[in-house]
């Protein structure tokens, strides 16, 4: 169904709209019958910028985009009317007339950042996978999630612990991009005992198991010693 529905809103929009020297991109059927979004037109310009509309079930989505990353807010379309082709032709001049060309990729944002900061990467795709995976495998074995919280480049720390499970922008998180991780694996259980009586709290520690995991894999990790419990591994320091 989305084929369906990225073609047509494709041929909707190519022969009114004016993309100047712009090459316009061959469709490429999404060949997933669980998608639920596919990108219906590509336009590549001769300044290395791209211009983007991504098509879900329920509405069209235009950026630009440079070396395959995203330099422009999202726009959003909820559905095609009279005038819609009027804001897009709008983006496109903005984009052909150079509006985007000193905008940076998160790539090299970061990339600035770490220079900036004199920052050594210690990490790599492989132990950042091997780091999750040991959470995964804790969470497994106790029955219970472990608490994290990290830091990206360029960006501030937020406070407080979260899941893995509760997080939904991690997966799409490129791990060169952690600058630090977090994690607690001490699971809190709160007792309600009732409206006269404080509630009782109960703890159990799996440090011994994330010790015992870790110990067989090269990531180097630190203790914090002003949050008990707490072990902190760097991307970058």
């Amino acid at each position: 169904m989305i084929n369906q529905i990225a073609m047509e809103t494709r041929d909707y929009f190519l022969p009114i709209l004016d993309f100047f020297d712009g090459e316009v991109m061959d469709f490429i059927p999404c060949l997933n019958t669980e998608n639920t979004g596919m990108i219906a037109i590509e336009v590549k310009f001769g300044h290395g910028i791209h211009f983007v509309l991504y098509q879900t079930l329920w509405r069209g989505y235009y950026y630009a985009t440079r070396n395959g990353e995203q330099i422009s807010h999202t726009y959003s379309m909820s559905k095609i009317g009279k005038d819609t082709h009027i804001n897009l032709q709008r983006f496109i001049n903005d984009l052909y007339s150079g509006r985007f060309d000193k905008l940076k990729t998160p790539t090299e944002k970061y990339l600035k950042y770490i220079e900036d900061n004199n920052l050594t990467s210690y990490m790599n795709k492989t132990r950042w996978n091997q780091v999750f995976d040991i959470i995964r495998q804790i969470e497994e074995q106790t029955g219970h999630d472990v608490f994290i919280n990290y830091k990206l480049l360029a960006e501030e720390a937020e406070d407080g612990y979260w899941t893995m499970r509760g997080d939904e922008d991690l997966p799409g998180i490129n791990s060169r991009y952690f600058q630090w991780l977090k994690l607690r694996p001490i699971h809190v259980t709160r007792v309600y005992r009732g409206r006269l009586l404080e509630d009782e709290y109960t703890s159990e520690n799996h440090t011994d198991i994330f010790l015992e995991k870790i110990s067989k894999t090269n990531i180097k990790y630190e203790a914090l010693e002003d949050e008990e419990g707490t072990f902190i591994i760097y991307g970058y320091k």
